[in-house]
């Protein structure tokens, strides 16, 4: 999730559920 767009419950979802869930992370900096 991009900053600005992420969400406690989703991330808190993803946790529970086993899912990855990649946060507080931009893919324009990140993507090198």
């Amino acid at each position: 999730m991009q900053p600005g767009s992420e969400s406690d419950r989703a991330i808190a979802y993803c946790e529970m559920n086993g899912i990855e869930c990649v946060h507080d992370a931009c893919i324009m900096i990140d993507r090198k």
